[in-house]
């Protein structure tokens, strides 16, 4: 099996061939390359994640309706659907920090369930949605307006395929917004896909590859990642 020093060579060998100037080469393998091929972070030292302040938690698809909602809406909302099997294991992750006495920003679907497990998010700190879908930057920005912007470092969790970009948008918005927080990466972060989650993308590895590239590349190019 090739090692990915090789495989970048290779490209490069192609691309030049094919015409691609030197910086362009450098661009697409050093710049671009990661957001195709990275999908799970390397964490930070144990004393980086004893230094976090806050959590910042981004949940991952959503269960289905509730019995009792008659036409399943698109949008998720804590009254209407359930969190999924997903975002219980990232509540279920999150669990050990709250007991350090970490501040927890959640999405609603992860404040659910950590709700079920007897551990109340601060509804200022419980990222909602509106009329209009809420993305990652929405999410993050939300986190800043409630309160994240007193602290210095906050500790990512996400889904384990999800945090790359997560982390990348959350860098953008604080830089964007003058905010210098640093992001720290926690080891083994939840990886389980829900089969019955609402968001088809979020159900399967497959799945989330199939639709994932083309999100990344999509706020690459405009300028969110």
């Amino acid at each position: 099996m090739a090692s990915l020093d090789e495989a970048h060579r290779a490209i490069k060998e192609h691309l030049t061939a094919i015409g691609f100037g030197e910086d362009a080469i450098n661009r697409l393998l050093l710049d671009d390359l990661p957001y195709l091929t990275t999908w799970v972070l390397d964490p930070d030292s144990t004393q980086e994640l004893a230094e976090a302040q806050a959590v910042i938690a981004f949940a991952f698809g959503f269960g289905p309706s509730k019995p009792h909602v008659p036409f399943p809406p698109s949008q998720y909302h804590p009254c209407l659907h359930h969190p999924g099997k997903t975002n219980d294991a990232i509540a279920d992750f999150i669990l050990p920090f709250t007991k350090r006495g970490l501040s927890i920003f959640a999405q609603w679907e992860i404040a659910e369930s950590l709700a079920e497990r007897d551990v109340v998010v601060p509804g200022h700190q419980v990222a909602r949605p509106g009329t209009k879908y809420l993305g990652t930057s929405g999410v993050v920005k939300q986190f800043l307006n409630n309160g994240l912007a007193e602290f210095q470092s906050v500790m990512l969790v996400a889904h384990r395929h999800h945090m790359f970009r997560c982390r990348e948008i959350t860098k953008r918005v604080f830089q964007q917004e003058g905010r210098n927080i640093s992001i720290v990466i926690p080891p083994d972060t939840p990886d389980v896909y829900d089969t019955a989650s609402v968001q088809w993308w979020t159900r399967s590895l497959k799945d989330w590859v199939t639709y994932e590239v083309g999100n990344r590349f999509h706020n690459r190019f405009q300028g969110n990642m």
